[in-house]
């Protein structure tokens, strides 16, 4: 099997707020004139269950809900700069929301727990239909590097309530519900392909050599792969042996080529093991072992 999850989809937030907001659940009410409850059953009659209930304390104009107590760290398996990241959130405004048009909803990603160069999606209030659940989502390239200038570590995703100017009356500004935040990985291209472990089986003193083959696959669709060396190591590394010409090694997409792998045991019975690892020019997982 490949190396990595390329190719993948990284969940790394799904929060639909079915548990009442408490110490160690994830919810966070966030700050300012926001607070988080969750309501007993949906009292938007949508079959949902419990939601997500945004309560307005009036005084200040931006507020937030977080569904996430921490920054989340992005996966070792994502590539900043070249993954791309999908975040939704579905919304309900109640036809008696203490909102008015000129507010708006948004979510915004916090890279590295910095708020400068975030990205974000808000729509104004007389955008939503009332009393009916729509979905704002948000697509684009994870960046190389966080607000703060370091490479990319962590994100935290925030529901965010601008109420411009600060006069929303107390009480209910929207529902929300089903925040989910997910990370698509690229397929490599080149990408080498090959099992994860080669035996030999059992093999009785006094055999000959023994030849096993592995396979070795290009899964891109458009690179030629080419793997440029191949190199033996571990205790037993001398029990094993490939031939001299075997590489370089050129793989056409989609195509795969054999490999000789030879065990002759250096002594008695025993197990023996080793470590192949092939250098290539896929570029997420430039060594295989």
């Amino acid at each position: 099997m490949p190396l990595g999850l390329h190719g993948a989809t990284l969940v790394l937030a799904d929060e639909d707020f079915d548990n009442a907001p408490e110490s160690g659940n994830g919810l966070n009410g966030g700050n300012a004139n926001v607070s988080l409850t969750t309501t007993a059953g949906d009292p938007t009659d949508s079959g949902r269950g419990n939601v997500g209930s945004a309560d307005i304390s009036p005084g200040s104009r931006w507020g937030e809900v977080r569904a996430q107590t921490e920054d989340i760290t992005i996966p070792v398996e994502s590539v900043p700069g070249s993954d791309t990241f999908t975040v939704s959130l579905d919304v309900y405004i109640p036809s008696d929301t203490t909102y008015d048009e000129t507010d708006r909803l948004g979510i915004i990603l916090r890279w590295n727990a910095s708020n400068t160069n975030n990205n974000q999606v808000f729509r104004f209030w007389d955008s939503f239909a009332p009393d009916t659940w729509e979905t704002i989502s948000l697509t684009g390239t994870l960046p190389e590097n966080g607000g703060d200038g370091a490479p990319l570590s962590s994100v935290v995703p925030i529901i965010s309530f601008d109420d411009n100017p600060s006069d929303a009356a107390e009480g209910v500004a929207a529902y929300i519900d089903n925040l989910r935040l997910e990370v698509s990985t690229a397929d490599d291209d080149p990408n080498l392909a090959a099992p994860t472990a080669l035996t030999f089986g059992e093999i009785i003193e006094g055999d000959d050599d023994v030849t096993a083959i592995l396979q070795v696959r290009n899964s891109g669709t458009n690179n030629t792969l080419t793997i440029s060396s191949g190199n033996l190591s571990g205790a037993d590394s001398s029990s094993f042996s490939f031939p001299d010409d075997t590489f370089p090694l050129d793989i056409l997409p989609g195509a795969s080529e054999e490999v000789s792998v030879t065990f002759s045991p250096a002594d008695g019975p025993r197990s023996y093991a080793a470590t192949l690892e092939i250098a290539s020019n896929d570029q997420n997982d430039p060594a295989f072992e």
